[in-house]
């Protein structure tokens, strides 16, 4: 039960990052629409005034976007989430493999034990004129990603616990309880008292074949010590009779 929950979670962890990747690639492919003609004419204040109105929407939250970049062919960053971040050359090997990549690229990166999900897009418009980045936040997915894995693994656990007390409570009822019967009256026997005798009820067929072994063996030998003691009894009532002729 525990490593089906946590495979099933697995699965789930893995869906959940496909849909992120497939939302934010749709939401930068529209993006990036809009941007080909000023990145061609050169036209910077438009690119800003797009990304400036893309941070106010809604999707810049709901995707948990860290940044957006609008590169040149040459990696050149024309605009950027950051103003701080215009002019730079972008070099890193996520952006350099996007600028040279025909079709939306999507990688995931640990950044000091922080996910990341990095998109690419080519902007392009008859021809290439450049490439939007995006890097998202994969914490609050990968948080919820944990949350139900905790709530798969208790669940799973309860589950486990209730199924080990039904099994417990089936052998107590169709074999502990049997044994212990069957001990006892043994130790019953052991100590003298061969009328004792297992109560067959409502057993299994293999407690039943065994409390009837038990019974007829201890009838026997109940039998067998009654006739010693009805023999021991002639023996010294004719020893007796025999003493007194």
């Amino acid at each position: 039960l525990v490593a089906a929950g946590y495979l099933r979670n697995l699965r789930d962890a893995e869906e959940l990052h496909d849909v992120a990747v497939a939302h934010g690639l749709e939401v930068l492919r529209a993006l990036a629409a809009p941007c080909s003609v000023p990145l061609a004419t050169g036209e910077t204040e438009e690119l800003d005034r797009i990304l400036a109105a893309f941070t106010e929407s809604g999707e810049w939250g709901r995707l948990d976007m860290l940044e957006v970049s609008i590169v040149d062919l040459e990696g050149r960053v024309v605009a950027h989430t950051d103003p701080r971040r215009f002019g730079e050359i972008q070099a890193d090997a996520f952006t350099t493999a996007a600028r040279h990549a025909d079709a939306p690229l999507s990688r995931t990166l640990d950044v000091q034990g922080d996910r990341r999900l990095r998109l690419g897009m080519p902007i392009a418009a008859g021809l290439r004129w450049g490439t939007a980045t995006a890097t998202l936040s994969l914490a609050r997915a990968d948080g919820f990603a944990r949350s139900r894995r905790n709530e798969a693994l208790w669940g799973a656990l309860t589950n486990a616990a209730l199924v080990g007390l039904l099994v417990y409570g089936l052998l107590a009822a169709l074999v502990l309880r049997p044994m212990r019967e069957v001990t006892d009256a043994l130790h019953r026997m052991a100590d003298g008292d061969l009328d004792t005798r297992v109560d067959l009820g409502r057993r299994s067929p293999e407690f039943v074949l065994l409390a009837d072994v038990l019974n007829g063996l201890a009838k026997r030998v109940s039998d067998g010590r009654r006739h010693l003691e009805t023999q021991v009894l002639d023996r010294t009532r004719a020893l007796e009779e025999a003493n007194a002729e």
